[in-house]
């Protein structure tokens, strides 16, 4: 195997990692991109109730920026098999975590609502029923942003969706200008610390 590769940098498939930032913080500048992405087409406001459908890097990554946008109340949704998720989900700002497989999500989502629903539903997992819970949550005029892969089509009772003006949006920008975005969140340094402190870095290798 070569030890260097000669990559045309038009294509801008690489980009200069800014001084300060960890080898392992670059290395997630792909997913964040994700995030800051899903967030910015959410256009959270203050006090709105959001749904997290999953508890993967990228979905923790949304409860935590969505906290940050004054998310309230905030549900996340998991499988039994993600025990150790909860806490972690919790510590950045999640209201209650929900398992799908004890727990009606739906029901549980609408009584922490009032009976009214999610403005907002982030579907991060991938999966064919999390995606038909994630419209079941939203309130009229609610926003589904799915980033999940999904294994065969999704059908979506249309009628029902322009009756209560629904909008389904596909949350993926693969673009340089957002990595060089979430490159340079990394580089933010404060008494707090880093920003997205939940992947645990150790401080080792950088630019």
């Amino acid at each position: 195997m070569a030890e260097y590769v000669a990559i045309n940098s038009r294509h801008g498939l690489f980009l200069k990692i800014p001084p300060g930032v960890y080898f392992e913080e670059a290395a997630q500048s792909q997913p964040t991109t994700e995030d800051l992405h899903m967030l910015e087409q959410g256009e959270i406001t203050l006090g709105v109730p959001i749904v997290v459908l999953g508890t993967g890097p990228i979905a923790v990554t949304v409860v935590q920026g969505a906290k940050a946008a004054g998310a309230s109340p905030l549900i996340v949704t998991r499988l039994s098999l993600d025990k150790d998720q909860p806490p972690l989900a919790k510590s950045l700002g999640a209201d209650e975590t929900i398992d799908v497989e004890k727990k009606d999500p739906v029901a549980k989502e609408k009584t922490m609502t009032g009976g009214l629903g999610a403005a907002k539903v982030f579907e991060v997992s991938g999966s064919h029923q999390a995606f038909q819970q994630g419209l079941e949550m939203l309130l009229k005029m609610g926003k589904l942003l799915t980033f999940g892969i999904y294994p065969e089509d999704i059908s979506i009772d249309f009628s029902r969706k322009v009756v209560r003006e629904m909008k389904v949006i596909r949350g993926v920008r693969r673009v340089r200008f957002g990595r060089e975005q979430s490159l340079a969140l990394y580089g933010l340094r404060s008494d707090q610390g880093r920003p997205f402190d939940h992947l645990s870095i150790t401080p080792g290798a950088s630019r």
